[in-house]
């Protein structure tokens, strides 16, 4: 049985018709999966493994080859298996596997497609469409689609049921009006001698950041219009030939923060509010204490009272600061089971009842606020704690603006600016989500690599709040003339 497109494809190829071409023709020139992405891929498999124990009695079919997996869901539809995993069916050089092919009677069928999320996204109407439209094709009766997710409402371990069934046959009909051009479109850029040129476009991020945009953006300067924080109209800009800041009319209208943003580039310095700076570090209350969390969000959760995708604590790095002084105090949970109850209490014990709680963005105070949620007999202690948060984000994003920041305010965009001497370059953990895949993956260890792991979690987290420590010492030093 000949194939020219899987369902993965033709999802892609209306994203991009480079990226089809691509994956279809030369995959090795697509980037491979980073640890991040295998993470997400196996949060996935869980799920879509616990989904199909909603339907007992059904019958998996292997994969490839994929003749072989067509004629075995042949066999098991003859057979009247109630439910089908992965059944597998080929039509229009069209290849789908669907997740969950449920008998609703003799003829008749449903098309269950599992998904990780907690909630319905538009992205996955194409994906259910085109399962629709090749399983009509090989002449199954179909009724409805459906869309099997993590029901965010869930509680571990049994309030509420993990999944929602949603249907979503209506979007999947409409999909399916004018899918054979599509299809017979993507055909023919699969077959093409050359990759097509595409130029770039919202399609680049939309639905998902295309795996290809580093090659593709190369044409844009590193700081250009898109960099213009908060402006909306970016793509209109782009298509009237204006890429670079430098070509931006004067006379063009925008908002105040893209405006104080192009400010900063014609002047080539930064737009620097002292008295507010001033005013605002006034505030900070000695011991100033330099908090980070770092937490994972697994799909399924695994502790009690938790949800789907709950973000859960796992370390915690805090640099503290008295009459010039600095102290350093860490945590880091090595175990499978809750790190939150030890988590809190090391914690709040290090914090004491006085000093101001220097974090960067709101995500410390949401952290806080879950615990509270979770530990309802330290709700007190935990409030008094979140009162004294003071969010050093705030000063970037209303007193200091510098277009060497890129448009982000985010702590690795301000530290090389601010602190060029302090970055993340010699650490094996560079980012929060790889801290996330390595903790996963420590607490399943033993020995000399669970270790490391422990030590490269704690150098990077250590590091987070370093940053904090020397941006504050920068804004100190520019605020005391």
């Amino acid at each position: 049985m000949r194939y020219i497109l899987s369902k993965t494809n033709y999802c892609l190829g209306l994203q991009c018709p480079l990226l089809l071409y691509k994956k279809a023709n030369n995959p090795e020139e697509l980037p491979k999966p980073t640890p991040f992405d295998q993470f997400i891929f196996n949060q996935g498999n869980l799920v879509g493994a616990l989904a199909i124990k909603e339907y007992p009695g059904g019958v998996m079919i292997p994969g490839k080859p994929w003749s072989k997996a067509v004629e075995r869901t042949k066999r098991a539809i003859e057979n009247k298996t109630t439910s089908i995993f992965e059944a597998t069916f080929i039509h229009d050089e069209v290849v789908v596997r669907v997740d969950i092919l449920e008998r609703v009677n003799r003829n008749l069928f449903n098309i269950i497609e599992v998904k990780q999320s907690s909630h319905m996204k538009e992205e996955y109407i194409p994906d259910v469409a085109v399962q629709r439209y090749v399983l009509e094709g090989t002449g199954l009766k179909i009724d409805r689609t459906y869309l099997m997710h993590l029901n965010k409402d869930y509680i571990h371990p049994n309030v509420g049921d993990l999944f929602v069934l949603e249907d979503c046959t209506q979007a999947a009909l409409e999909h399916l009006k004018g899918i054979e051009k599509k299809i017979e479109a993507q055909k023919q850029i699969v077959g093409m001698d050359e990759p097509p040129s595409i130029d770039i476009g919202p399609h680049c991020m939309k639905p998902r950041e295309c795996p290809l945009k580093d090659v593709c953006w190369r044409v844009v300067p590193e700081v250009s219009i898109f960099n213009l924080p908060g402006y909306r109209k970016k793509w209109e800009l782009y298509e009237s030939g204006i890429v670079s800041l430098e070509d931006l009319p004067i006379e063009l209208g925008f908002g105040e923060k893209q405006e104080k943003y192009i400010q900063s580039f014609r002047r080539n310095k930064p737009l620097v509010d002292l008295d507010s700076i001033k005013s605002r570090l006034t505030l900070l209350e000695e011991p100033i204490f330099f908090l980070d969390f770092e937490t994972i969000n697994w799909a399924v959760p695994r502790f009690a009272g938790c949800r789907p995708y709950q973000n859960i604590p796992f370390q915690w790095s805090l640099h503290i600061m008295k009459d010039g002084n600095l102290q350093h105090k860490e945590f880091l949970w090595y175990n499978k089971d809750d790190p939150r109850p030890e988590l809190m209490t090391d914690l709040l014990d290090a914090l004491g009842d006085s000093g101001s709680i220097m974090v960067y963005s709101n995500y410390e105070r949401g952290v806080l606020n879950r615990l509270k949620e979770a530990f309802p007999e330290k709700s007190d202690l935990i409030d008094s704690t979140i009162e004294r948060l003071w969010d050093l984000l705030d000063i970037f994003r209303y007193y200091y603006i510098d277009w060497r920041f890129k448009g982000s305010n985010s702590i690795k965009s301000v530290l090389p600016v601010l602190v060029p001497d302090l970055d993340y370059s010699d650490l094996d953990i560079k980012e929060g989500g790889m801290a996330m895949v390595m903790y996963d993956r420590m607490i399943e260890m033993k020995g000399d690599e669970k270790e490391e792991i422990k030590k490269s979690l704690l150098e990077y987290c250590e590091r987070d709040t370093m940053a904090m420590v020397e941006i504050y010492k920068a804004l100190k030093n520019i605020t005391k003339y």
